[in-house]
């Protein structure tokens, strides 16, 4: 009984020392710093709460257009800690996140009931939860990217137990099918040995990215969110003819929302349809998709020789890879590069890409 006294008494204590910031003054611009205000965005979409140079930083609400609601913490505009997010279409996740994306313990129920109480990692379910579906039977045991993976007792509405086996949300029949796919999942696919998602301060120094940075590269975009970051160098780019980062700006941390290899095969289109296919089964063996898309399209906007032939994959985490030949046509003006490029995109970056402004 006294530990809890004191743990009130000291919770108390801080509560009564905590100022609020003071109200924002004037236009909302980046000279707001360290205080309260409101901030309303064309889509329709508006936050209330702390705001620092300009931006969400800490406590706040932002409901967007469509009426989805966030209550939490931010950093430096993201959605970074403890917070509550409500769907327009019913959906709820209550718990950690970290750079907008669900990340530590929480609680996500779905609009058709079910429930999942566990660890999240980079917006996907990972290690160890409780699934209960909306009839009331119950999986606790482990997730890898969002599957369930491991052994686990599931239960059924009837208050019975079995113990089932899982492979990447397949059932297999023993624990050793599973001990096999380990190694795999381990796994990841890098880009000049670069990881997407990564930071790029893991590779390069502030002052090599300055140096490799192009900010035109869409340039008939108002929005210029993202830049890109080019190597051409063989020490960097490897295996790859040509390497291409995108990085949001004014991001300290420089996270990885792009990247793409580039090889050239000149005159020999053939060569680049065996790697490509090669390339794929490779991805698509490490990361969970959900849909497949075979791409064969021809430039119109170029000319209509030029054409594009390969795959593009839509992972079970949002984010886009794709795994395409580029073959020029000589009115094409690209002096016969036919090259096979190989792209990660967040889904964030690919929305931004496919809008016209």
């Amino acid at each position: 009984m006294k530990k809890l006294s004191l743990y009130v008494f000291l919770v108390l204590m801080f509560c009564n020392t905590v100022q609020a910031l003071p109200e924002c003054v004037g236009e909302a611009s980046f000279e707001w710093k360290n205080c309260q205000g409101t901030i309303t965005f064309d889509s329709g979409a508006k936050y209330v709460g702390e705001i620092d140079n300009g931006i969400p930083h800490g406590y706040g609400t932002y409901t967007s257009g469509e009426g989805s609601k966030y209550v939490g913490k931010f950093k430096e505009g993201k959605k970074h800690g403890q917070g509550t997010f409500s769907y327009s279409s019913g959906e709820k996740y209550v718990g950690e996140f970290k750079d907008n994306e669900y990340h530590g313990q929480g609680t996500l129920t779905s609009i058709e009931g079910d429930k999942f109480v566990g660890n999240f990692e980079n917006g996907l379910r990972e290690g160890y939860g409780v699934f209960t579906f909306s009839d009331g039977m119950e999986y606790r045991g482990g997730f890898t990217k969002d599957q369930f993976h491991g052994a686990a007792t599931i239960i059924s509405p009837e208050g019975k137990k079995k113990i089932m086996y899982f492979n990447m949300g397949e059932v297999v029949a023993a624990e050793s099918d599973i001990e096999q796919t380990e190694k795999k999942l381990s796994e990841k696919f890098t880009i000049a040995g670069i990881s997407f998602k990564d930071s790029l301060l893991n590779y390069f120094t502030k002052e090599q990215i300055d140096q490799h940075s192009h900010f035109n590269l869409y340039k008939w975009k108002k929005d210029r969110k993202f830049f890109v970051v080019v190597f051409v160098e063989p020490e960097i780019t490897k295996e790859f003819d040509l390497v291409q980062i995108m990085v949001k700006k004014n991001d300290k941390n420089y996270k990885i929302h792009g990247m793409s290899g580039v090889i050239y095969f000149i005159n020999n289109i053939q060569a680049c349809y065996k790697k490509e296919k090669k390339l794929f089964n490779t991805i698509s063996k490490i990361y969970p998709y959900k849909e497949k898309v075979n791409v064969d399209e021809v430039f119109t906007e170029v000319d209509d020789k030029s054409n594009m032939k390969g795959t593009g994959l839509f992972l079970k985490s949002g984010d886009v890879v794709n795994t395409i030949c580029y073959d020029w046509s000589e009115e094409g003006q690209h002096n016969n590069s036919d090259n096979l490029k190989v792209s990660f995109l967040t889904a964030e970056l690919n929305d931004w890409i496919q809008t016209d402004r």
